[in-house]
């Protein structure tokens, strides 16, 4: 604000993902990008002058994990 001149207050809102490089191959970046205009929403909505995080985590099923059909309940 100093350096633009401004004689005012200036206060930013953000809203912030975290995200694991595993949780990158099953999320877009237009998907993330999307949660991250949300939160912003979310902090303006909350007062203003705040970031709201969010930590992306993605949990794979192991192949042994998976059900075929004949195991299936």
């Amino acid at each position: 604000a100093k350096e633009l001149s401004i004689d005012r207050q200036v206060t930013a809102s953000m809203g912030y993902v975290e995200a694991t490089v595993g949780a990158l191959a099953d999320a877009s970046f237009d998907t993330l990008y999307d949660r991250a205009d949300r939160l912003l929403y979310e902090a303006k909505e909350r007062g203003r002058n705040r970031t709201v995080v969010e930590k992306v985590r993605v949990f794979r099923p192991r192949a042994s994990d998976r059900r075929t059909d004949k195991h299936a309940a």
